[in-house]
This record gives C-alpha cells, sequence and structure tokens, in this order.
C-alpha cells in the first residue's frame, strides 16, 4: 500500500493478510493526499484518522476510467502508486477508476455497464490481449465487437474523451504465435483498428485510438518486459509516463 502527498511516495508498505494498521507522516503544510491500495488481492479500508490538526476538503478533478487486462491492472509495478494508470494520474491529477482484470477484458457486459453508467472525463480500454490468448473472438467476430462496445461507451458519454488502445509489443516468439482461431497478435491489433473506424462511422464524437507499440515498442521489449506479454516495473513506469502525455492531449482537444 502506498500513501502518497503532492505527488511523491510518502510511505510504502507490504500488506499481508489480515487486519494491519498504517501510519504515514504527512507534510505539515495543506496539500493532496491519495491512498493507493494494494492492486493485488481484496483489500478494505476499516477506518481514518490524522493525528493531528486537519481539515479534509474533496477534489474536484478530471474522473477517467481505464479498463483493461492485467497489463493494466500491473501486478508486477512495483507498488500500487507505480502502476501505469496510477503514475497517469498522478502525473495529470486525474481521479482513477482502475478497472484492470487480470485475465479478463474480454469486452465484459459488467464492465461495458460501468464505464456507461457515470460519467466520466475520459474513458480509455485496453483491448486484445487477453482476447488473442483466449481466443475470444476470431476475425470475422472481433471488429463488430469492439466497434459495438467502444460505440456504446462514446455514445454514453458524449462529453468525454474515450479511447482505444491496441495489445502493447510482446515477445518476438509471443508475436509470432498464431492462437487457435489463426490470429496473431498483429491481426488482433488490426482487428481492434477496424471496429474503430467502424465504429466510428456512426459517431459524431470519435473515438480516439493508440497502437499499443508505440506505447511499449517491439524494439523494448528484451528491456521492459519481465515475461512474454507483461511488463516489468520500469516497463510500466515508461507506459505511465507516455500514457501521460499522450491522454493529456487527447483530453485537451
Amino acid at each position: 500500500m502506498d500513501v502518497v502527498a503532492d505527488g511523491v511516495i510518502v510511505h510504502r508498505q507490504q500488506m499481508e493478510t489480515g487486519v494491519q494498521r498504517v501510519r504515514a507522516e504527512l507534510p505539515e503544510q495543506a496539500g493532496q493526499v491519495e491512498i493507493w491500495l494494494p492492486q493485488l488481492g481484496d483489500a478494505a479500508v476499516r477506518g481514518l484518522r490524522f493525528a493531528g490538526t486537519a481539515t479534509p476538503a474533496p477534489l474536484d478533478r478530471v474522473q477517467w476510467a481505464t479498463y483493461g487486462s492485467s497489463i493494466t491492472q500491473c501486478g508486477e509495478a512495483a507498488g500500487p502508486a507505480d502502476a501505469w494508470p496510477a503514475i497517469v494520474s498522478r502525473r495529470l491529477g486525474w481521479g482513477l477508476r482502475g478497472m484492470g482484470f487480470g485475465g479478463e477484458c474480454h469486452l465484459d457486459q459488467a464492465a461495458l455497464h460501468e464505464l456507461t453508467s457515470r460519467p466520466y472525463d475520459v474513458v480509455s480500454m485496453c483491448l486484445g490481449i487477453n482476447i488473442f490468448g483466449a481466443e475470444t473472438f476470431n476475425g470475422r467476430s472481433l471488429p463488430g465487437q469492439v466497434a459495438t462496445f467502444a460505440g456504446a461507451v462514446a455514445r454514453a458519454q458524449p462529453d468525454a474523451a474515450v479511447v482505444v488502445i491496441t495489445p502493447i509489443a510482446a515477445s518476438a516468439a509471443k508475436e509470432a504465435e498464431r492462437n487457435g482461431v489463426g490470429l496473431t497478435l498483429d491481426d488482433i491489433r488490426m482487428c481492434v483498428r477496424l471496429g474503430v473506424e467502424t465504429a466510428n462511422r456512426t459517431l459524431e464524437k470519435p473515438v480516439h485510438l493508440i497502437a499499443g507499440p508505440d506505447v511499449l515498442g517491439h524494439a523494448e521489449t528484451l528491456q521492459y518486459l519481465g515475461d512474454p506479454v507483461h511488463p516489468n516495473p520500469a516497463g510500466y513506469r515508461l507506459m505511465g509516463e507516455r500514457l501521460a502525455k499522450i491522454l493529456q492531449e487527447i483530453a485537451a482537444c
């Protein structure tokens, strides 16, 4: 668990099973304090109190939801505040609803309900890596599924910047692999791009597309991947730094 004060991690504590008390020293001046719960496992806050005088105040900031797989959950990051969505949130001062689900992100209806049932200023979706691994859709069905899902989000969030990110680069062996329905990762990227293009034909405000290899590229996999598909801690930091710039530019459009 991480405690962040004005963008700086001031306390990091390894969490274990059971009830634990966490004590963090905070700056004396007024500022923004965030508690980042573990990105793996279940966690709940049973109470919060200040040892000294404090007047909590709500934050008025851009609200951002990001949906994805374990690469969005970032279990391999150094800590929850070093997950790439947390880095983006901290850099830009955005409020975050992190929807990174290990082994999931198959254009799930439960996720669609969350992304469409409350207002957001920015919605991003990293689509494709587990669809490739689980062979959820084939080359015929995937573009239409992406178009329907992304289009539904865009129509429900007419004032939001809606973004789809294709899979980041994987190891050379994984990139060369064909899954059980005959698709490579590049085929998945092409299908996701086609789905976004199809959705944009009927939308008043287009869905933005980010190519995953522009976020973490093929020439960088040896340095920034910890296994064939998941970034290492440095890889997640790099993703956060790059996506903070890209998403900030998109949100400003």
